[in-house]
């Protein structure tokens, strides 16, 4: 299972991540929760060269 968040898109969800993690381990998935973090910014997002930048950072505004 994946947890997507927090974002501007998650906002509605967002408030209920915690709890759904602790659920899980509460029930007894502890030892199966890993938690990471994308700490990529869109600046650098938009300058790697196998990925075409997001829309929104090439349309005119």
């Amino acid at each position: 299972m994946q947890f997507d968040g927090p974002a501007r898109v998650h906002h509605g969800t967002d408030r209920r991540l915690p709890d759904s993690i602790a659920a899980l381990a509460d029930s007894g998935h502890a030892d199966r929760i890993l938690s990471g973090a994308d700490t990529v910014t869109t600046g650098v997002a938009a300058r790697i060269p196998l990925r075409p930048p997001p829309p929104w950072r090439t349309s005119a505004r």
